[in-house]
């Protein structure tokens, strides 16, 4: 009880310490009065602090340096399950709640995940991944950020994450439209330039069986017949380059080959492959690019390196993927190329 004071109407030794002890209790009285409107401005911040976590409509997590289990809002419980990250072993997390890398079966590291490097002090960017409940799969996209004491040290890890269903939805509508359009595109090319094309050359064939070698007409003849074989073969890889398919029905070293084979027919070029096939899935970007590269290496070699014969290796080991793509052309000094197509610009 602060509020008692000692009474002692005398001087000496007694007098003085009856006289330290009011003071005393003074002081400390002013101090529990400070210290509990402090404790009271701490615990409305703190319910603010939270009223404002539990209003974004993105999961937060939070952990001490240890690791161990310090918050985590409604939404965060929400998308990862009852008891939240707050319940595991830091550890176990990618296994326990079945995290993985977006699009794949694989399981996301869990040295990887945003919160667990957090802990190290390392800020992470966005990442998508994919955690499997029982029911459903969720997309989220995750990122973690590290919080540090006075003297530069982790005091906590907050790791916040949001739910990406309807734009992977979003997405995934869009890029069938965009496929369903280049689909039709490569259609229209394959059905239109490129049969009109192939119906010239078979005329310019006949004519130059009927016109003889000699005569002046055959001049325009031939290069009449060379630009048509130009235009089909720029027709086959517009087609090429809208619509590959044969990437998700065969595989990447079948739909080379076969991207190899519809380049060359129809023109004087002989191709030989040697594709092995990828000791594992690739990433589809990885794929397509593979693909593009070839594609785009032929049509150089075809339009201006003269060349007559093509070689195309795709090789791998356990850490490097090799593609070559050479031709008995002409060739041309890269150092001095100053072109303005987009092919050589593409390929890097």
């Amino acid at each position: 009880e602060w509020d008692r004071t000692v009474k002692i109407d005398r001087s000496g030794d007694l007098g003085e310490l009856a006289t330290s002890f009011n003071e005393m209790t003074h002081q400390l009285q002013t101090s529990f009065i400070e210290l509990q409107s402090l404790n009271e401005a701490r615990s409305q911040n703190e319910n603010r602090l939270k009223q404002f976590l539990e209003a974004v409509p993105v999961g937060i997590a939070v952990l001490d340096a240890a690791g161990n289990p310090y918050y985590a809002n409604q939404r965060a419980i929400q998308l990862l399950g009852k008891g939240a990250i707050l319940s595991v072993p830091t550890e176990a997390i990618s296994e326990i709640y079945q995290i993985y890398v977006a699009g794949t079966n694989r399981q996301y590291p869990t040295e990887k995940l945003p919160l667990v490097r957090a802990l190290r002090g390392d800020r992470s960017t966005a990442e998508d991944l994919e955690i499997h409940h029982s029911d459903r799969l969720v997309p989220l996209e995750a990122w973690g950020t590290p919080i540090f004491d006075e003297v530069g040290n982790v005091a906590y890890a907050i790791a916040a994450f949001q739910d990406i269903t309807q734009r992977k939805h979003a997405e995934q509508v869009l890029a069938a439209s965009i496929l369903e359009e280049r689909n039709r595109l490569a259609r229209e090319i394959h059905d239109t330039l490129a049969q009109a094309f192939t119906g010239v050359i078979m005329q310019m064939e006949t004519a130059k069986v009927v016109v003889p070698t000699d005569s002046k007409a055959r001049t325009p003849i031939d290069a009449a017949y060379n630009l048509a074989r130009e235009g089909l073969a720029e027709a086959r890889r517009s087609v090429w380059a809208l619509r590959p398919p044969r990437l998700e029905q065969e595989g990447l070293s079948r739909a080379i080959q076969h991207l190899v084979n519809g380049i060359t027919t129809g023109t004087t070029l002989q191709a030989q492959c040697q594709i092995q096939a990828p000791p594992c899935p690739l990433p589809c970007d990885i794929e397509t690019n593979l693909l593009r590269i070839v594609q785009e290496a032929m049509v150089n070699a075809i339009k201006h390196s003269n060349a007559s014969k093509i070689f195309v290796e795709l090789t791998f080991d356990s850490q490097v993927m090799r593609l070559r793509v050479q031709d008995n052309g002409d060739g041309f000094n890269l150092d001095r190329h100053h072109g303005l197509g987009f092919g050589l610009l593409g390929m890097r």
